[in-house]
This record gives structure tokens, C-alpha cells and sequence, in this order.
């Protein structure tokens, strides 16, 4: 068997923009400023997040259905005009092939269960690895690397000769990632309000393959690949952070994924007479919104380089919303607002905005060129798009039913279901303690009324701060990729728990409450921090660190983990049985960096350990592994798996890898591509959806694209 790549070593920088690792992951250093801290006394506060369910016997908050939850959103009193309008606006944007460069929407990866169900071109080489990897790898099973068509043989990732024993020999490993195909990422020239946009040719990059017939010879280059599995949409409105690195704030500034942090944002209101003048914003509970903003410029998701907001808005403002694009007459949002044609909407965006949204924030002069509603296109973008995810909401899964039964069997929801929901909440499995609540995940703040840092036991025996939600649960090396321990574009920690390391009495960059008396392993007294407080004596667990997912709907959107590297349910349960990957350094493990998870990892080899508290070997029985996988697939809900209202959406065509021996567009290889076809409020049809399989399992992913299919 080949072994691939050692690690923790990293090979070398890629040769890529650094725009394609998204906004706030371009600072690798992420060693706090060593300022001093005496020992001050910090009041105890109460939480801003509501009391949730009495503890699980597994430690997290007791799991429950999803039912008449409600999504927190912030007050949109003066901004949003007719709410319904916005939803429709919002879901528009997010399915418009137009709205990006390349033909890429925001749905292009975001299109099953709020997941990627591709698997041709589908590979990253880990650009975010510490020192950033251009080299692809081959896979377990094959060649790898840009074009690849991926199967369910190339998995895992890491390979063991016992996959029970994370000690054992590794038989196979690579960093590269399994995640979703973007633009060809050209450097944006200009746009026109015809929606035309023009970009000059990328230089060459690694993401690149050999022509071959009467392309021999030539080298042809491929669209980018994200850096990290694409996570779902579905139910991310419950987050109070988003993206894996938590970066999508949560608080919106009606410009960028960076909430307060970005002291220059603003959006612009015109008083009556037209006159524009800057004005702050600042939208509670809004990270989708936050989220939203972030991809549509991105060269690694749907953008040229340097294409700026309001170029997407001059772009798209003058146009039918949709209007290449067939919209079901039953679609669940769009139906009523659907043009006669049957393609698009009856509606340009302009339109919209200005049914959606307060005359103040599109009413104004023109300035530089832009109307002021193309100068706040970010704001409409962010807000719409928030608003319509946040009706993507799966409650009606079989486990639903069963709690909603009052723990009595249902249709998908038996003994075995039961068996594995009682390991998952058991000590035996321990999965409930990261995994908790009605959304199965701690990142749910507001729902699970969790505080936003915590200071608890570590797997080593140890103790350090973390921030809630957010875990080193040892699937890759820290040096693979950093996550919340990374800093944003203002030199700030993402990290909660670095923030207040520096600085416990000081204003939060984020507005966030700290109360060390809610700390599981709190100081005495609880409400006074030692002398010598400070990121020289505290262990803060951040790098490495990645959002808790939400487990629901998780048999179909396979592949898992932030990189990619499982392919099956299965392989996922035997994963955490056995301990996660991690491997011994000297001072540590893979998942350090660092005694008190401080150091610089270009100059220090790995050691101390970020490794999540219950992630330890529990040798739980093939029986036991397959009641788990059992209890998670019972977490689909079959409107989700058969795209039925709320999860119904336009027509889209998605690129589908490339052909090297076709006429090439210009130095960009000929794509293949697939059209998923509209669907209305009733969802794909019984037959279609009967082919979609719910085993959690990779090799499922070609029959589902073949059901969306057009």
C-alpha cells in the first residue's frame, strides 16, 4: 500500500492568490501579542443566552426534536420593508448562476441537503496547511488531484492497518481535501449593467491538467477547490458562528464576514432630498448574514479576483432575477413571482430591493458611478439571503417523530435507532457532549444556552479555554489547518478564548459576555482570575479547532470532517471509537501547537495538545458502531433528501469536471457540466427520490446527481 505524505511535515507555499483562502484566513501567524496581565476582578455576569434543557446523561444539553424552535434573527425594524419580498430576494440570489463569475452560484455547492453531492474535480491540495501545500496527492485509490473523479474507494484519508487502534501503522495518508469546485478565479476587469462581466485569464496554478488529443501538449487549467468541505446550509441559522473557522461573525456590518471588527465598514442612507452619508451597522444574531457576504467574493468560490460588491450589484441590479434559469410554477417562494415564460422571475432586482427593503437604503444619488442600491448591494445580499436560509429549517425527521411521540417508535425510528441514540448520549459514546441539543451541536448557542467560552479538562488530563463549539477532535495535524486559531484581516483572534486570554477585562471585539463562574473547571474564587492571568500562564485551545457541525441530515453529506477525509457514516463512528487520528509527538501530539497552544507552528514543531476532551478509545462493538450509524441516519428528514418545500429551488447547471481532449476556452479546459432540474413545493417525485440512498456512504453521491438531473 502506498503511503503518501508523512506527517506532521507540510510541503511547500502554493502558488495560488491569496484571496482563495477567503476572507480572514490570510494571516497563518497567530501568536497573540504578549502583553502583560495582572490579576484583575472580573464581576460575575449573567449569560446572554436563555437557560436550555436539563443535561444529557452523555454532559451536553438534552436532544430533543426541532419543532417549534425558533431561529434567532436579529430586529430588522427600519431595513426590511415586506419580509416576504426579502425571502424571495434572498432565495433569487442565492440559486442565480449570474450572480457569480464563471456561472457560479451560491447554490453551486450548497445544492443537496444544503451540501456538494460532486465528485469530479472535487480535490484541494490543503493551501491552508501550515506551511500552505501546493502539491496534490495521489488518493488511497488512484491519481488524484485536479479532475479526479473520486469513489468511494479512495477513502479514508488515513488509512490504518487497525482502524480500531489510532497507535497503529499507517498504511496511507494525505492532507489533501475533499471540497467543492469554484471559478477559474481570473482578475476582474469591469461589468455592465446587461449583466456582462469581463476577467483576464488566472496565471497558471497548480489546479491545472495535461491536454490530451489535439490538446497534447498543453497544459489546461481547472477550476479552483475550496480549502475545506463545504458545510450544509440547512439549519445554520441556529449558529452564532458560521464557516468551519467561525469567521462569519455575528454580528452583520452590512459589508463583510467581520461584524465589528471592521471599524471601516458601513452601509450608505440617503436623507430626503437624496443625499448619501455613511452609517453604521451592527445586526445581532445575523452570521448568516455575515456568511453570506463572504463567497460571492472569494476566487476560490464565485468570484474573479478583485471583483468588488457593488460590481455585482451594478452586474445583477438591472436584471430579471433569474432569468436564465427555469422556475418550477409550484416553487414554494418563487411560484407567485414567476414569469410567464417559465424562466426567471417577473421581477428585475431592483425590483425586489425596492419592495424589500427601506426607501432610505436605495432611494438616494448616484456616486461614482453606482446607484446607491448597487452601493449597498452586500447589505440587500446579506440580509435577503440570511432571511430565506433561515426558512431552511429540517424538523420533521424520524427522530423528531420519536421524541415527538414521546420516545415511542415510528416509521424509521425502531430499536436500533434507539440503541445507538442511547450510546450517543451515554457515557459509553459521549457524542452528546459536543453534539447536544435540539440542533445536535454546541456551536447553537442561543438555542442551547451555552456560554461562548468555556474553561474545562482537555484530553490529556490538562485544562485550557476554549470556545464553545468549536473542538480539535484530531482528524488532521493543527498544521494542516489552523481553524478559529487562525486571526482575521485586522490581526485580531478569531478565537473567544484568545481574546479574553489578553484581555479579560477589556471590551470584546465581538460584544460577547464572558462569565467565569459558568467555567466547567472554574477558579476559586470563581468571580477572580489569578495574578498572573495572561496568554503566559493560560492554556487557550484554539488552533486546530473547528465548528461542531450539526449531525442533521448527515447521511447525505458525505464526505465528512472539515477536510473531507471519510467517505462513510461508518468510517466516521470508527473514527471516534478508536480515539480520532492523532498521533504521539515528543511533548504532545499532532494536535498541539504548542505547551499553551501559543506557538508559532513555522518555528516550532508540534507538541503540547489541542485534542478535544472526550476524544479518547472506547472499543465499542460492531454492534454498537452500527446502532450508531443507524441513529444518525434517522436524523434525515425526507423533505431534505427529496427537495420539497422549504428545500425546493430553481434550475441550476453546475460545473461537472473538464474534458482535456475538447476545444479549450482559451487557456481553461472544456467543462462538463449538469443541469439539476426545478423543482416545485412537492419535491423530485417519489420515484426519483427513492434512488437517492440515505446510507451515509460517498458511493451514493452518483445516483443522487443522477436524480436531481435534469
Amino acid at each position: 500500500m502506498r503511503q503518501v505524505k508523512r506527517w506532521p511535515n507540510a510541503a511547500a507555499v502554493a502558488a495560488v492568490s491569496v484571496l482563495a483562502l477567503g476572507a480572514g484566513s490570510l494571516l497563518w501567524d497567530s501568536a497573540l501579542a504578549k502583553g502583560g496581565a495582572s490579576g484583575p476582578s472580573v464581576a460575575s455576569t449573567s449569560g446572554s443566552a436563555a437557560s436550555a434543557a436539563s443535561a444529557s446523561s452523555g454532559g451536553g444539553k438534552k436532544l430533543g426534536s426541532l419543532k417549534g424552535i425558533k431561529a434567532p434573527l436579529p430586529d430588522l425594524s427600519g431595513i426590511v420593508t415586506d419580509k416576504t419580498v426579502a425571502i424571495a430576494l434572498g432565495k433569487a440570489l442565492f440559486w442565480d448562476a449570474k450572480a457569480g463569475s464563471d456561472g457560479q452560484a451560491c447554490a453551486s455547492c450548497h445544492f443537496h441537503a444544503g451540501a456538494d453531492s460532486r465528485v469530479t474535480n472535487q480535490l484541494d491540495p490543503d493551501i491552508r496547511g501550515v506551511p500552505s501545500d501546493a502539491t496534490f496527492q495521489a488518493t488511497l485509490d488512484g491519481a488524484g488531484g485536479p479532475n479526479y473523479m473520486l469513489t468511494g474507494a479512495d477513502f479514508p484519508f488515513h488509512k490504518l492497518a487497525d482502524p480500531n487502534n489510532r497507535n497503529s501503522v499507517v498504511l496511507f495518508d494525505s492532507n489533501d481535501v475533499v471540497s467543492s469546485a469554484g471559478t477559474f478565479a481570473g482578475t476582474f476587469v469591469s461589468t455592465g449593467r446587461d449583466g456582462s462581466e469581463t476577467c483576464i485569464t488566472r496565471p497558471m496554478d497548480t489546479f491545472a491538467i495535461a491536454g490530451t488529443g489535439a490538446n497534447a501538449g498543453k497544459t489546461l487549467m481547472t477550476r479552483h477547490v475550496e480549502p475545506r468541505n463545504v458545510p450544509t446550509v440547512i439549519n445554520a441559522v441556529f449558529n452564532d458562528r458560521n464557516f468551519w473557522d467561525g469567521r462569519a461573525n455575528n454580528i452583520f456590518n452590512g459589508n463583510n464576514p467581520f461584524g465589528s471588527r471592521d471599524t471601516s465598514a458601513s452601509v450608505l442612507v440617503a436623507d430626503a432630498a437624496g443625499n448619501l452619508s455613511s452609517q453604521k451597522m451592527a445586526l445581532k444574531n445575523a452570521s448568516l448574514a455575515s456568511q453570506a457576504v463572504g463567497p460571492a467574493g472569494s476566487d476560490f468560490e464565485m468570484s474573479c479576483s478583485n471583483r468588488s460588491f457593488k460590481d455585482i450589484g451594478k452586474k445583477l441590479a438591472s436584471l430579471p432575477a433569474l432569468s436564465a434559469q427555469a422556475v418550477d410554477a409550484t416553487d414554494s417562494v418563487l411560484g407567485t413571482l414567476r414569469s410567464t415564460s417559465g424562466k426567471g422571475l417577473s421581477y428585475t432586482y431592483n425590483d425586489m430591493i425596492k419592495k424589500a427593503f427601506d426607501k432610505k437604503y436605495w432611494s438616494g444619488h448616484d456616486q461614482g458611478g453606482y446607484t446607491q442600491a448597487e452601493l449597498n448591494f452586500s447589505m440587500f445580499w446579506g440580509i435577503s439571503v440570511m432571511l430565506y436560509e433561515a426558512t431552511l429549517v429540517s424538523d420533521d425527521s424520524p427522530f423528531d417523530r420519536y421524541m415527538d411521540a414521546n420516545e415511542k417508535f415510528v416509521p424509521g425510528f425502531g430499536k436500533d435507532e434507539k440503541d445507538g441514540l442511547g450510546i450517543f448520549t451515554s457515557g459509553k459514546g459521549d457524542c452528546a457532549t459536543c453534539h447536544e441539543g435540539p440542533l445536535l451541536t454546541a456551536a447553537a448557542l442561543a438555542v442551547n444556552g451555552d456560554s461562548p467560552l468555556q474553561r474545562k479538562q482537555m484530553a490529556d488530563g490538562g485544562v485550557a479555554l476554549m470556545d464553545t463549539g468549536f473542538v480539535n477532535i484530531g482528524a488532521r495535524p493543527t498544521r494542516d489547518d489552523q481553524g478559529l486559531g487562525v486571526t482575521d484581516p485586522f490581526g485580531n483572534p478569531l478565537s473567544y478564548a484568545r481574546q479574553y486570554v489578553a484581555n479579560p477585562s477589556g471590551p470584546n471585539l465581538d460584544g460577547v459576555t464572558v462569565d467565569p463562574c459558568k467555567f466547567e473547571a472554574a477558579f476559586v474564587p470563581c468571580n477572580v482570575l489569578p495574578g498572573n492571568f495572561g496568554p503566559l500562564s493560560q492554556r487557550v485551545a484554539a488552533d486546530g479547532t473547528m465548528k461542531i457541525p450539526s449531525l442533521r441530515n448527515v447521511a447525505q453529506t458525505a464526505p465528512y470532517f472539515h477536510n473531507g477525509g471519510e467517505g462513510t457514516l461508518a468510517q466516521v463512528v470508527q473514527f471516534y471509537s478508536r480515539g480520532g487520528d492523532v498521533r504521539s509527538v515528543a511533548g504532545g501530539d499532532t494536535s498541539g501547537s504548542g505547551p499553551l497552544g501559543e506557538s508559532d507552528l513555522l518555528a516550532t514543531p508540534a507538541s503540547g495538545s489541542n485534542l478535544a476532551d472526550k476524544m479518547k478509545s472506547r472499543n465499542l462493538s460492531a454492534k454498537d458502531q452500527a446502532a450508531l450509524v443507524a441513529f444518525l441516519k434517522s436524523l434525515t428528514d425526507d423533505r431534505v433528501r427529496c427537495h420539497a418545500a422549504p428545500f425546493d429551488h430553481p434550475e441550476l447547471t453546475v460545473s461537472n469536471g473538464n474534458d482535456p481532449a475538447m476545444a479549450p476556452n482559451g487557456a481553461n479546459a472544456a467543462e462538463k457540466y449538469i443541469t439539476l432540474a426545478a423543482v416545485g413545493k412537492n419535491g423530485i417525485g417519489a420515484a426519483k427520490c427513492a434512488s437517492i440512498a440515505n446510507d451515509g456512504n460517498f458511493d451514493q453521491l452518483p445516483a443522487t446527481m443522477q436524480a436531481l438531473s435534469k
